[in-house]
């Protein structure tokens, strides 16, 4: 038995009680949760059950507004993950509350201990074993997973409209060429006629037959890439303060990790894939012909209730947060039009009513299901900026290890934390590079 599976076991047992009654209930304070993504408030699961594990309680899961309550009426995220316990909270002859927690000291010499484990490790393995017990998908996801990995658009790597939209990429990087080089006073010679065509390009557009990429989503050759483009940097809420990254970016880092790790060597590999996550629709246009032959691969956005149509779209949190309630309320409104409670609705979907199929979908499970996949792939290109990266790679060391590849496109590493806690420590340490991040949280704590 390796040592993940130790730490599994002392989970379950401090879980899973034989005495419900004797053992003590923990739930969450929610005052502020529904001002949260889904991510921020994922992150903060694994911090409050970190604590009821080091406080012998057993841990339950709070509710989430991206429910659909029409789908799930206990709004729980139960409704998407396996039961955290045996017990229900009514059981416990004692109960207790715990705040939101969004970073929290990973005691490892204390949990190894009580787990019994055999070796040392980090504090991000960890943070991976908790993500593995919490984000357990139950039988309903499972099946909803696969539906979702059969229905995953794709991208043309060489059609005529991907053709364009890098041509017209080249067009922009020689013209920043061109214009930076106009403004300098160096003297670093005559910039070619084809700047930004490379000879890989030439070639692309010259043969239509070469290199069409994986027909089908192939997880064990995928690199999972997620770009977050909006209100991490704009508005109030500005929480990365550096300069966002475009696409020509994030497409050249992928083609050096493409040309370091996986493709030297391994002609006769399956072809690589990658799969977009993004809430916005230009990404899945625009970035995909940047890494041509190289197929894409995204989830539809018929699945969204956010689905960025007219009055759908994701512009900030809190825009997203209201917008789905609203939408979440005419649902409801509606089903008590139809008299169709939760079973009502799976069974009139289930027969072929399309507005019940409407009525049904779920924007947290979607994005649940999109991080799921991101999971399996062998490596994610994103920013710890963002919740969802922080969540990807805790899922992927769960189930692949140190045999990943996580890429931070500014370079960060990996924090753990909620993303704002961590960007918060980030402009701090900025400010004084003299302290250290332990003397950071210290002050936080203080």
């Amino acid at each position: 038995m390796g040592d993940a599976a130790r730490f599994s076991r002392w989970v379950e047992r401090v879980q899973y009680p034989a005495d419900c009654r004797r053992a003590a209930g923990m739930y969450t304070r929610q005052e502020y949760f529904h001002g949260l993504g889904l991510g921020a408030q994922m992150v903060s699961l694994k911090f409050n059950l970190l604590q009821a594990l080091l406080t012998g309680s057993v841990y339950y899961f709070p509710t989430t507004h991206y429910v659909n309550p029409l789908r799930c009426a206990s709004r729980s995220f139960n409704c998407y993950f396996e039961r955290t316990t045996n017990c229900s909270i009514e059981l416990h002859s004692q109960t207790h509350i715990d705040k939101i927690r969004w970073c929290a000291a990973v005691p490892t010499a204390a949990l190894r201990e009580r787990a019994g484990l055999h070796e040392e490790h980090p504090m991000q393995w960890y943070h991976a074993q908790l993500a593995a017990f919490l984000f357990r998908p139950n039988a309903e996801l499972r099946g909803y997973l696969e539906r979702v990995r059969a229905s995953l658009e794709r991208s043309e790597p060489l059609s005529n409209v991907s053709r364009a939209i890098a041509a017209e990429e080249r067009d922009r990087v020689a013209q920043r060429r061109s214009a930076s080089k106009r403004s300098s006073t160096s003297r670093r010679g005559r910039i070619p006629d084809r700047a930004g065509t490379s000879r890989r390009g030439r070639r692309l557009a010259a043969s239509p037959d070469h290199g069409r990429g994986a027909a089908t989503f192939n997880a064990s050759r995928c690199l999972a890439v997620h770009m977050r483009r909006t209100d991490k940097f704009k508005t109030h809420r500005r929480e990365d303060h550096l300069a966002v990254k475009g696409f020509g970016e994030y497409a050249q880092l992928f083609k050096s990790w493409e040309y370091w790790r996986y493709t030297r060597g391994e002609s006769d590999a399956p072809p690589l894939v990658v799969l977009l996550g993004s809430e916005d629709k230009q990404t899945f246009s625009h970035f995909p012909p940047l890494i041509a032959p190289t197929r894409s691969f995204w989830l539809p956005s018929s699945l969204f209730v956010m689905d960025m149509s007219h009055g759908k779209k994701f512009e900030s949190i809190n825009q997203g947060n209201r917008r789905l309630g609203q939408l979440y309320a005419a649902i409801t409104a509606r089903a008590k039009e139809r008299s169709l409670g939760p079973e009502e609705a799976a069974i009139a979907a289930s027969a072929g009513d399309v507005e019940a199929m409407q009525m049904l979908k779920d924007e947290g499970m979607v994005l649940v299901a999109q991080m799921l996949l991101m999971a399996e792939c062998v490596g994610f290109m994103g920013s710890y900026a963002s919740n969802v990266a922080v969540l990807v790679h805790d899922m992927m060391m769960a189930t692949r290890g140190d045999a990943m590849d996580p890429m931070d496109v500014n370079g960060r590493v990996y924090c753990g934390c909620g993303a704002s806690f961590c960007m918060t420590l980030e402009r701090k340490a900025v400010r004084d590079p003299t302290k250290t991040v332990q003397g950071l949280i210290n002050a936080f704590k203080s």
